[in-house]
């Protein structure tokens, strides 16, 4: 497993950071940094060297945003070094070399960033020279390419979604033997442009309209750069996407939501693997436990252990991603959790999500989690002649589809009845209980709902009974004495 190890190796109070990278036994690296940090940070009492996950940030602002800085570098870093170590590039020290100073130098280098923005501004302006051609400034994939190269040359996975966006319009155009205009956009193109999609690509329907939304985005944001110049359809600003029915969206959240049941997580518990497979062992038990993201699990310390007045012992602490303060009572069967594997520490990190989703499979196979059941699953098919990957809707066993994801929908959805979906939100951050339930692809109507409904019904009809039944008898005494 890849790791990004940062090193206080001055002797003075104030000093650069040293970056160890290791991968295997092969790959061995080390840094010298420009960042500059402070000893005090980075030591025990005892003169014991810390971690970065470790560094305590207490209510100093500037240790807070310093750990945060190093924490987007190490983030950055593993997962470029993931995927491309996945396709095959050598990892040399040439490599780790530039990769990290490349890093550094955006997310620490404030200068740098301003000489960033500056390029940024510049090349708009060049750009905005460059087109002020009429005919090339109203291409739809010169408006695309706009949003590339300006808007979100910086930002990865928008990179990546606009790149494909314009290879589907690319095929669309060689299709419809036409070079799209942006005032050529209107209502009627992307209702077709999805079928395009849906039929011709065999994309599901929230890709489809993903793509068809990129779209619209582009011509928007090209129109906004070139009011005087972009041409627009009158029915822009009212494009409407095609909608999946109620039973649609229903069957496809069926698909998403696989969850394991405690029946399921105690047949892993009882089940023997390998020691390799240990830590993921523990990782699907403990997060369908406490239902915490891989990346919270660092808060589960003595330091954050507390008893409430009448004795029970909970982890409490904040969660900065969702920004509430999280409460997870230590129950018994965390309490055999512990006994058995330890504390609830583990070695994966977010960015390990490709290791830890193939290590879960095999174990759940191993647990023989082998439900046939209807789900979704990337496969490479052939659409069109050519090789590529799709989501395909089938019956899979069940341990061919289970994820990381799956467990903190298997807390909230163990637990919700048992312990009320406000509670549960209190783990999982969500809002409200209707996002809570449709996380889990569950109706709000619980069992408890149903019950206090019927038990009010029942005792409503209880007492319209007696008070029809009172009268009558009354009446009917008073008719007897008057008789007498």
């Amino acid at each position: 497993m890849a790791t990004l190890q940062f090193l206080y190796r001055s002797k003075k109070d104030k000093g650069n950071l040293t970056i160890r990278f290791r991968h295997s036994s092969n790959i061995h690296y080390r840094y010298a940094t420009k960042i500059v940090s402070e000893k005090k940070y980075w030591f025990t009492t005892k003169g014991k060297h810390k971690n970065l996950n470790n560094i305590t940030i207490g209510g100093d602002s500037f240790v807070k945003n310093h750990k945060k800085d190093l924490e987007d570098i190490r983030e950055k870093f593993l997962l470029k070094f993931t995927k491309e170590f996945n396709n095959g590039v050598i990892i040399s020290k040439e490599w780790f070399i530039e990769t990290l100073s490349e890093i550094i130098t955006i997310t620490i280098d404030k200068s740098e960033i301003e000489k960033r923005q500056k390029s940024k501004e510049i090349k708009e302006i060049n750009l905005l020279n460059k087109e002020q051609n009429d005919y090339k400034t109203n291409l739809v994939t010169t408006a695309i390419q706009r949003v590339i190269d300006i808007e979100y040359f910086d930002k990865k996975d928008s990179l990546r979604l606009y790149s494909q966006l314009m290879s589907k319009i690319v095929g669309y155009q060689k299709i419809k033997k036409v070079k799209l205009k942006i005032k050529d956009i209107n209502q009627d193109f992307i209702y077709g442009f999805y079928a395009f999609l849906v039929s011709y690509l065999e994309h599901s329907h929230a890709t489809s309209n993903k793509h068809c939304k990129s779209l619209i985005h582009a011509i928007r944001y090209q129109k906004d750069t070139f009011p005087d110049i972009v041409e627009v359809s009158h029915n822009i600003h009212n494009i409407k996407y095609k909608k999946q029915t109620k039973s649609e969206i229903r069957t496809q959240k069926d698909e998403i939501v696989i969850t394991l049941s405690f029946n399921e997580l105690d047949l892993i518990h009882n089940t023997d693997v390998p020691e390799r497979l240990l830590d993921v062992k523990k990782t699907i038990l403990f997060i369908s436990e406490v239902g915490l993201r891989v990346s919270d699990f660092n808060k589960l310390t003595d330091e954050n252990v507390k008893v409430n007045n009448q004795g029970a012992k909970y982890w409490g602490f904040w969660n900065r991603k969702t920004g509430y303060d999280v409460v997870l009572p230590i129950n018994k069967r965390i309490l055999k959790y512990i006994d058995c594997y330890g504390k609830p520490k583990i070695s994966f990190k977010e960015n390990d999500n490709v290791t830890l989703n193939k290590e879960i499979k095999e174990i759940c196979k191993i647990a023989g989690i082998d439900e046939v059941i209807q789900s979704r699953k990337s496969l490479s098919v052939i659409v069109n002649d050519k090789k590529t990957r799709r989501t395909i809707s089938n019956t899979y066993k069940k341990y061919e589809v289970i994820t990381n994801h799956s467990f903190r929908r298997s807390f909230a959805t163990n637990y919700i009845n048992i312990i009320g979906a406000y509670n549960v939100r209190a783990v999982t951050g969500h809002k409200s209980d209707e996002m809570l339930y449709k996380y889990i692809n569950e109706s709000s109507v619980n069992d408890d709902q149903i019950t206090q409904m019927l038990r009010g019904m029942n005792e409503n009809a209880v007492r319209l009974e007696e008070a029809q039944i009172k009268p009558q008898f009354n009446i009917y005494k008073d008719t007897i004495l008057k008789s007498v």
